[in-house]
């Protein structure tokens, strides 16, 4: 099953300078850059209302490192053709050149079970629901985020499978061009049971990301197990 997921790591170089938010800039430029290779995947996953990919950026001195995950295997064959090192894409208000495009070492299909484990957001993260922004990360609402993005089932009772135990967490706004969201970061640990199909959703969360806007740059999470 994770092998069905693919990770990228895209080392991009800034000619002018961009503050605040990147995540929707970024979002925009992969669609931009797959369309030039294939235009007809492009349309097709613009289309999809839950995008098959998540990403998250980390930056560093004018270099943007973009981490791309998708569980889309035709999206999975297309990124490094549209990331080609040399070239040039166009970032906003400026151009970004692409310094190298990598895939990351597939994940191993055997992993132990996560009896308790510190989910750290690398990102400002949120849950909607009716509309109202939710700000704290429920056992269910990661249950049913992970089940919604990767189409795996969800466990009989979703809401008593994952308990959280601690949390350090604090609230980040993010600006999204004319409207503001605001998302939690920080970490928390949580009881998990062993059904499969937890354990299953489990393992894809680091590829996925949890909550709203995960192919825009929130939502991006690790894990680390606790013992």
């Amino acid at each position: 099953m994770l092998s069905a997921f693919t990770q990228f790591e895209i080392l991009l170089r800034l000619e002018g300078t961009l503050t605040g938010w990147l995540g929707h800039l970024l979002h925009g430029m992969l669609f931009a850059q797959l369309a030039q290779v294939d235009p007809l995947l492009a349309g097709h996953l613009h289309a999809q209302k839950r995008k098959p990919f998540s990403l998250w950026y980390q930056e560093r001195e004018g270099l943007i490192l973009l981490h791309v995950s998708t569980w889309d295997e035709a999206l999975g064959v297309a990124l490094p053709g549209a990331f080609p090192p040399g070239n040039f894409a166009r970032l906003s208000r400026t151009r970004a050149e692409i310094l190298s495009c990598s895939q990351k070492e597939p994940p191993s299909e055997r992993q132990a079970a996560l009896e308790q484990f510190r989910l750290c957001f690398l990102s400002p993260a949120c849950f909607r629901s009716s509309g109202r922004t939710l700000l704290f990360p429920e056992g269910r609402l990661i249950v049913e985020s992970l089940s919604r993005a990767s189409g795996l089932p969800m466990p009989d009772v979703p809401d008593q499978c994952l308990r959280p135990l601690r949390y350090a967490l604090k609230t980040e706004e993010v600006l999204f061009g004319p409207y503001v969201l605001t998302g939690f970061v920080g970490w928390c640990e949580y009881s998990a049971v062993a059904a499969p199909e937890l354990q299953a959703l489990l393992r894809v969360m680091p590829y996925t990301g949890i909550g709203y806007k995960t192919a825009q740059g929130m939502g991006a999470v690790q894990v680390r197990p606790v013992k």
